[in-house]
């Protein structure tokens, strides 16, 4: 899950992953043209874990595409920024 949607232009927004403790994900932010505003690889210390990806003002208010990739699966989900 990612929210909040939409979220505000320079805010933080929460990225909900639920996964196996120990799990390596990495997390990337693109525009629909696929060019990469954000990544990051984090290391789950619990079986759910809420993740705030920071893009530090650098996406322009939009429709972006979430990307999370773990132990070969894709979870991909919306998010506008306004």
């Amino acid at each position: 899950a990612v929210y909040p949607n939409p979220s505000a232009k320079g805010e933080p927004f929460n990225v909900s992953i639920t996964a196996n403790a120990g799990d390596e994900v990495l997390i990337v932010v693109r525009d629909l043209l696929g060019r990469e505003f954000y990544s990051k690889v984090v290391i789950l210390s619990n079986d759910k874990e809420v993740i705030a990806v920071d893009p530090s003002g650098s996406i322009a208010a939009g429709v972006y595409i979430v990307v999370a990739t773990s132990n070969h699966n894709i979870y991909e989900k919306k998010i506008v920024i306004k």
